[in-house]
């Protein structure tokens, strides 16, 4: 096993890589980069995950235990909108003013190539493991994981069944330059409501002058649901289990 020689080049090299949803050479470029790390640099075993879109890579550094700690991350970054409004090709690592900029720098490259150095290091000097160390580094995080759910459904008795805790490597720094930890993520909740005044073309005239507009429906409904003056939501139990915020929570 070979240290990371220099993380500022291997992140150079995977940032050079156009790995966008759109560019699937871009991808299968930055994808192969990293498993080379994981084999190389980490001595890992790594398989890749085949799934409706792209795959993802799993690998594993076996220790005296089963139980594994999980490390997952990305290798997909989003397109870089205007160019105009970059100072430099955001494909390109550049340094100015103390930091480094090009695409997936901040998301998740950087904190990949970051990641996987410290435990390259760690390995280097502490190469028995008392446990298992995995990662799961997918392809689709910056569309929405949309084929994410899937794969852990299937690999939840198989290659994750020995995961006992997962460190998500996707965060960021505080504005104040301070690290931080995050004990949980934030969850996503969504739901789609349909409201429906007919069901064919209505004559306003024949049908009572004026009809029910589906939008105005939609507002009632929403003001049932959401009081936008207070910002509070309505729901009954929603806030159920939730601790009020105190002063010292709200000033940090």
């Amino acid at each position: 096993m070979q240290l990371i020689a220099s993380p500022v080049h291997v992140l150079q090299e995977l940032v050079g890589c156009r790995s966008v949803s759109t560019d699937d050479a871009g991808q299968h470029a930055a994808m192969e980069k990293i498993v080379n790390i994981l084999e190389k640099n980490i001595g890992a075993k790594v398989t890749l995950i085949s799934t409706a879109g792209k795959p993802a890579i799993f690998a594993t550094v076996s220790g005296d235990r089963p139980e594994a700690l999980l490390f997952y991350g990305h290798y997909d970054v989003m397109t870089p909108g205007d160019l105009t409004q970059w100072k430099s090709d955001p494909f390109t690592l550049v340094k100015r003013d103390q930091r480094f900029y090009g695409r997936g720098t901040g998301d998740n490259k950087g904190q990949l190539v970051a990641t996987l150095t410290g435990i390259s290091n760690f390995l280097n000097h502490h190469p028995e493991l008392p446990y298992t160390i995995q990662f799961l580094i997918e392809g689709e995080e910056e569309q929405g994981s949309v084929n994410l759910p899937e794969l852990v459904r299937s690999q939840k008795d198989g290659l994750l069944r020995h995961v006992q805790k997962v460190f998500v490597t996707d965060g960021s720094m505080n504005a104040s330059g301070a690290h931080v930890l995050r004990l949980g993520n934030r969850g996503l909740f969504g739901l789609r409501l349909t409201a429906t005044t007919a069901t064919h073309a209505n004559h306003s005239g024949n049908a009572g002058n004026v009809i029910a507009n589906p939008v105005n429906v939609l507002h009632e409904v929403l003001d049932q649901l959401y009081d936008f003056s207070n910002q509070h939501v309505l729901i009954p139990g929603f806030y159920d289990g939730v601790n009020a915020p105190t002063l010292k929570s709200c000033l940090g």
